[in-house]
């Protein structure tokens, strides 16, 4: 159900996340960091992205300080 990315990224970058899925399914984003040890809860969650019923998710996150950063894209329907 979930793919998991990281990127590392140093501070002031920008991360822009653009997701769209076939007709019918639902996915959602989230963006997680360096502290978070697993992506089924929400320690170390920074930002998500959760539409209802449609297969567009889209993220825009700018971190504040350089590190790891961990993308997980969740297949919710």
């Amino acid at each position: 159900l979930d793919d998991v990315y990281y990127v590392d990224l140093t501070a002031g970058e920008t991360l822009n996340l653009n997701l769209t899925g076939d007709a019918g399914t639902d996915f959602d984003l989230h963006v997680y960091d360096q502290t978070a040890l697993t992506v089924k809860n929400a320690a170390g969650l920074l930002v998500s992205s959760e539409n209802t019923d449609t297969s567009t998710e889209q993220i825009a996150f700018r971190a504040e300080t350089a590190g790891r950063y961990y993308i997980d894209v969740y297949a919710y329907a």
